[in-house]
């Protein structure tokens, strides 16, 4: 009986959301501010640039530049990727098997 009231706990929200989960789409809106901080990624790489040809090379404690711009570079190229990706993804479909009579 516990479980069965757990259950119904999960499944009534699920089956009253408005939300179509069959589609994987991103949103106009969603793309947008998407493209927008793909945009200051590549501004804050320029920053990171900047800020390392300023860096005193004889510090004692220095940060790791490659390390950040790398960071930058790879969470860049996700958003480009996931902004530019299909709307839809494609679907793997089965292979039909036929039998004789199946149908009678």
């Amino acid at each position: 009986m516990k479980y069965l009231f757990i259950l119904m706990l999960v499944l009534v929200p699920l089956a009253n959301a408005d939300v179509d989960i069959s589609i994987d789409t991103t949103t106009e809106n969603e793309k947008r501010y998407l493209i927008k901080i793909a945009n200051e990624l590549a501004y804050l790489q320029e920053l990171t640039q900047k800020a390392k040809r300023a860096a005193d090379p004889n510090a004692r404690i220095s940060l790791d530049y490659i390390a950040l711009e790398n960071d930058l570079r790879e969470m860049r190229r996700a958003l480009e990727a996931h902004v530019t990706a299909p709307s839809r993804s494609p679907r793997k479909v089965t292979k039909l098997e036929l039998t004789v009579g199946s149908y009678q």
